[in-house]
């Protein structure tokens, strides 16, 4: 079997994806249209064509930030490139691994393949599926009723267009509000993940691990906090939880990361104590917060969809991370600051959940079952039961005060969820009381 991957990165996930293919004897070919400005590595193996689209991926990541016009050239540059691309990818691949709503050459590309005889996975990581009225990622670009109605028809017409032409949607339940058909909860297969030793191919031990060993006897416990995007991760609020506990007399400092290269992230997860994830993550365990587990840090992760229903857990999910609601977050990390066995202990859990269960070759054993079409039925999520009413990166308030508006204004239809009465429900309780649809 032959697999291609592409086009994008995220946080690493399908760098280790491909190591663990290659354990397993599975060649695959990983190709990224922009470059991550996060410096997880590309795939070495390159013929011309590879080279061409490699060169002009490292181009558009250095555009990042600079004028929409040298943005749109360099685009424009690699355009020609896609459709030899395909046919390439196509002829030497028997299986194609599509990411966050991309393709190679255009949405056309699916049902071609399909017709083709290719296995098609595809899988989401929030912001694709969530609706965009409480999605912080996408709120930051403008929250009117008219942009969220607009951005929340183009993702429900994405989604319904890639579940019809993909044999195995792999999703998350928190994030799932417009999905229509049964998918793969994520959880249940895993996020590829390796310690830094791990990372070195070799296995040795080197001054890094030593240290990470002798800090549970520091008389300072030292928080790490490395956010993507402080304002939407709650940094704010995180920086004023370690204030208060250090106006108490606790010894606690935190360390915060962002912006830099991800072996710099890693390397400080060795001299840490307690991580810090997020305020409004829609995952217990997501990439930051399972690169922590893995070296053995206990991780803290606020969000609303911890404990609620309507974004079911795995079955049998062990709890690897502290995984608690944004109000209860103040005390859990004060409790873990005061206990360092507790701390240890949580530390411990996750580093053996991530190291067995989610080891680069675990995780891409299970995506073979995925490849083979032989995966569990109890893997897969109805999305019926999904009625999880707030997101990711976005406060409560804050999503109160947007569905009201986009309510207000164009009436519950632009929810985009009337086919999802008990979620249509929820979402409208959010909504202000005065909110009414438009005659």
């Amino acid at each position: 079997m032959r697999v291609f991957i592409g086009t994008t990165e995220i946080a690493g996930y399908y760098r280790r994806l491909q190591f663990g293919l290659g354990q397993h004897g599975v060649v695959s070919t990983r190709v990224e249209f922009v470059e991550h400005p996060f410096t997880y590595g590309a795939d070495e193996r390159r013929n011309p064509l590879l080279a061409a689209v490699g060169w002009t991926a490292r181009r558009r990541c250095a555009a990042i930030g600079r004028p929409l016009v040298v943005r749109l050239a360099w685009r424009l540059i690699q355009a020609p490139l896609r459709v030899p691309l395909l046919v390439w990818a196509a002829a030497r691949h028997d299986a194609f691994v599509y990411v966050y709503g991309t393709s190679v050459a255009g949405p056309w590309e699916l049902p071609l393949l399909r017709l083709l005889g290719k296995r098609v996975i595809h899988i989401f990581h929030g912001s694709d599926t969530r609706p965009p009225y409480i999605d912080g990622f996408v709120i930051q670009g403008g929250d009117s009723p008219r942009r969220m109605r607009r951005l929340t028809r183009h993702t429900a017409r994405t989604v319904r267009w890639i579940e019809r032409w993909t044999h195995v949607i792999m999703s998350h339940p928190a994030s799932a509000q417009l999905h229509r058909r049964p998918f793969v909860a994520g959880l249940n297969v895993g996020i590829p993940i390796w310690s830094i030793d791990d990372s070195r191919r070799d296995g040795s031990a080197g001054p890094e691990a030593r240290a990470r060993s002798e800090r549970p006897d520091a008389a300072t416990v030292r928080l790490l906090h490395s956010p993507s995007n402080p304002r939407l991760k709650g940094t704010e609020h995180i920086r004023s939880i370690v204030a208060d506990l250090q106006a108490r007399g606790l010894a606690v400092e935190l360390v915060e990361i962002s912006g830099r290269p991800n072996v710099e992230v890693r390397q400080a997860l060795l001299s840490c104590d307690l991580v810090v994830d997020q305020m409004y993550s829609d995952q217990p365990l997501a990439g930051f917060a399972a690169e922590a587990a893995v070296e053995g840090v206990a991780v803290v992760v606020g969000s609303y969809a911890a404990g609620d229903a309507g974004a079911p857990l795995p079955a049998a999910w062990p709890n690897p991370t502290a995984f608690v609601q944004p109000d209860d977050l103040a005390a859990t990390v004060e409790r873990l600051v005061r206990d360092p066995a507790a701390r240890r202990a949580l530390g411990e859990r996750g580093r053996v959940f991530v190291s067995d269960e989610w080891s680069p070759g675990a995780v891409a054993g299970r995506f073979l079952q995925l490849l083979r079409g032989d995966y569990p039925p109890e893997w897969v999520v109805d999305p019926e039961c999904i009625s999880y009413p707030l997101g990711c990166g976005v406060s409560e308030p804050e999503a109160r005060r947007i569905i009201t508006a986009l309510v207000a204004r164009h009436g519950a239809r632009a929810l985009g969820v009337d086919h999802r009465p008990e979620l249509r429900a929820r979402l409208l309780a959010l909504a202000d009381e005065t909110a009414r649809p438009p005659r």
